[in-house]
């Protein structure tokens, strides 16, 4: 499969040591289940969610001096899928009928992975 870790890295400017990592953050599970050489982003996504929240909760908790009821919503909707889609989609190269067969309905899932990609 050809997959184009140039295009992310560039769009990112970031390189990736370990491209593998890449390659599992827009790996959609239904394309793993078929393939069994590839690793759906499901772990990465789990370790994403996290990070994003931490991050996110770190700068509130230092910037804004609202009570905790009014961080925690401010921090949920940062970190919801459709912020993180709309963010990804723009920044995204969208899939061409030469690309592989990765996910990209839910743009929210590959950048969470690939937030845990980078580490």
């Amino acid at each position: 499969m050809n997959f184009d870790y140039l295009a992310i890295e560039t769009i990112i400017s970031y390189k990736f040591e370990n491209k593998s990592l890449l390659l599992q953050a827009f790996t959609h599970k239904s394309f793993s289940n078929q393939h069994r050489d590839y690793v759906s982003y499901e772990r990465l996504e789990f370790l994403g969610d996290s990070l994003i929240g931490f991050i996110v909760a770190d700068y509130l908790y230092k910037s804004d001096d609202e009570k905790e009821g009014v961080l925690t919503v401010k921090k949920s909707e940062m970190v919801s899928s459709v912020p993180l889609a709309t963010v990804a989609s723009e920044h995204i190269p969208k899939p061409t009928s030469t690309s592989p067969p990765v996910s990209l309905r839910n743009t929210a899932t590959p950048t969470k992975g690939a937030v845990c990609a980078v580490g």
